[in-house]
C-alpha cells in the first residue's frame, strides 16, 4: 500500500472510494465512487453517459484456505447500450480491475495512489438493484480458478470415464463421444489401479483415422 495512503488512514475522518475497470472490446469503461480522478494514466469518473455509475463492490477479500476471491461489481446503467453491452455473451472473460483508495477533499485528489486490490475476469452479469431500476451485478472470477473448473468435454468423453470407473463400459454405445478403437488386437482391460494392458500387434487408432483409411480404399 502507497505510503501517503495508508497514513491518511490514521486522519479522524476518512473517506474511502473504490474504482473499477472493465475493459471491453469497444472500449474500457473506468468508474469511481469518488469525483474523476486518474489512476495508471487513466480517467475514471463518477457518471458515464452510457455506462451509468458504480454503486459498490462486495466481496472483496482475500480467499480463505483453497477459496479464491469472487467479488461482485454492482453498476447503474444509465443507458439500454450499456445495459445490453455489459451483459452480452461476446465480453464474458473481460479483464477487470478494481481499487480501492482514499480521498483527499481538501486537495480534490486520492491521497498517495489507490491500491489495486484485484484483478480477473468477467464471469456473469445477473439483473440486481431494484425490480424497477435496471441495474446488474457483475461476478468476477480470477484467471487461476478459470484454470481449475471442470471440462465437460473430458468428463463426458469415454476413456475418461473408463479410467474413473475401471471396467465400466456405460458409454461406449453412446454417440457423439470420442472413443478408441482397436486395430489387430484386443482392446486393453482396465486394472483397479486405472492402468490398461492388452495384447497383440499394432496400435489403436481413432475413429477418423479409420474413416481416412476407408476413403482411400473406395
Amino acid at each position: 500500500m502507497d505510503a501517503a495512503m495508508k497514513a491518511s488512514l490514521g486522519n479522524d475522518t476518512i473517506y474511502p472510494f473504490l474504482a473499477v475497470k472493465i475493459a471491453l472490446s469497444g472500449g474500457a469503461v473506468c468508474l469511481t465512487t469518488s469525483p474523476a480522478t486518474t489512476i495508471d494514466g487513466e480517467l475514471y469518473t463518477d457518471v458515464d453517459p452510457v455506462y451509468g455509475s458504480l454503486v459498490t463492490v462486495r466481496g472483496l477479500r482475500d480467499g480463505i484456505d483453497s477459496a479464491v476471491p469472487q467479488p461482485d461489481i454492482e453498476i447503474a446503467p444509465a443507458s439500454e447500450t450499456g445495459y445490453v453491452n455489459l451483459q452480452t455473451f461476446a465480453e464474458q472473460g473481460a479483464r477487470i480491475k478494481i481499487f480501492w483508495g482514499s480521498w483527499n477533499y481538501v486537495a480534490g485528489v486520492p491521497y498517495g495512489v489507490p491500491s489495486e486490490r484485484f484483478t480477473g475476469l468477467l464471469d456473469r452479469p445477473e439483473q440486481g438493484l431494484s425490480p424497477r431500476t435496471k441495474g446488474l451485478v457483475l461476478t468476477c472470477i480470477t484467471s487461476a480458478a478459470r484454470a481449475f473448473e471442470a471440462s465437460d468435454h473430458r468428463r463426458a468423453s469415454d476413456s475418461f470415464h473408463k479410467s474413473i470407473w475401471p471396467g465400466e463400459r456405460g458409454f461406449e454405445n453412446l454417440p457423439m463421444l470420442d472413443r478408441d478403437y482397436y486395430h489387430r488386437q484386443s482392446e486393453p482391460k482396465a486394472s483397479r489401479d486405472g492402468s490398461s494392458s492388452g495384447g497383440g500387434s499394432g496400435g489403436n487408432v481413432t475413429v477418423d483415422q479409420l474413416n481416412d483409411v476407408v476413403r482411400q480404399l473406395f
